[in-house]
């Protein structure tokens, strides 16, 4: 239902933008909880994967409201 929303309010070209958006701040997350911890997380649990989905929902529709203006010209 997240990624419906997500390319009916961003447009379809934007969805592997999402996809990966939200996949990498997942992997970077767990990968600083492992960090932290100093060992790998168990995966006696899931993980919850909406909340990433949503925060690449973000960064997508950031880039459409924006576009290549948001990102400064290094």
């Amino acid at each position: 239902k997240l990624m419906g929303a997500a390319g009916a309010w961003c447009g379809g070209w934007l969805l592997p933008l999402i996809v990966l958006s939200g996949t990498l701040g997942a992997l970077l997350f767990i990968g600083a909880i492992a960090l932290l911890r100093r060992q790998l997380p168990d995966n006696s649990q899931p993980w919850p994967y909406g909340p990433w989905l949503a925060l690449g929902f973000l960064i997508g529709w950031l880039h459409r409201a924006y576009g290549p203006g948001l990102y400064p010209v290094l």
